[in-house]
Formats: structure tokens, sequence, C-alpha cells
């Protein structure tokens, strides 16, 4: 008996932490928005093979970014808002880096209207 009090406490105490280091949906998102910039940014000069790893990343992403917009939804307003004021500037920062790489892709593209078509409908499959 006085091994299992341990070992019960232990397993309290790692839940405890393992939730609370858990990251938020606002905070995942704000990785993806990392990583698919990172996407962009490494392929860019490959129309080609941009267009292909950014189907990658929607097709391993896609359900992570419905999920947490659904997660976000469903609180109330305030801890909506407290979220966002939590990471307004990594989400300031993370927006604005993906934006200056899609619009330098925009820019490529405007002589080939297939491929930036293309790369819009991408754009579109996030929500931008």
């Amino acid at each position: 008996m006085p091994l299992r009090q341990p070992l019960v406490l232990l397993a309290v105490l790692l839940f405890t932490l393992l939730t609370g280091c858990s990251k938020d949906p606002l905070e995942r998102s704000i990785e993806r928005f990392d990583a698919l910039t990172a996407v962009l940014e490494a392929n860019k000069h490959d129309p080609g093979r941009l267009l292909t790893e950014f189907d990658t990343f929607l097709k391993d992403n896609n359900a992570g970014w419905i999920a947490d917009r659904a997660e976000l939804e469903a609180l109330d307003t305030e801890s909506q808002g407290k979220l966002e004021a939590k990471h307004e500037r990594e989400m300031e920062r993370a927006f604005k880096a993906f934006m200056d790489v899609s619009l330098e892709i925009q820019e490529r593209l405007k002589n080939d209207p297939q491929t930036l078509q293309a790369f819009v409908e991408r754009l579109d499959a996030i929500g931008l």
C-alpha cells in the first residue's frame, strides 16, 4: 500500500503538468502559419514544387486548423478575447511574415496566370 500512494500522486502530477503545458488552439494555429510560411519561403522560386508542397501541407494540416477553429468558436467571447490578447504580437508577426511571402509569390507568378490561380485557390482553402 505505501508504494501505491506515491504512484497515484505522481500520476496526478504528471497529468496536471501535461494538461497545463498543452498549447491552446490559437498557439497551434500560429505554429501552423509559421510552418506554412517556411514551406512557401523554401519553394517560392519553383512554382511546380511550391504547389506540390502547399498541397502536402494542406493535406497534413487542414484537419488541425478545422479543429482549432472549432475549439476557438466554442469559447465564450471573453475567453477568446483573452487568448487573442495573449498572442497578439505572435499573431501579427506570423501573419505579416505569411502575407509578405504570399504577396512575393503572387508577384512572381503574375506572368503565369494558371499557376497564380492555383496558388490563390490554395490560399482560399485555408480561409484567406
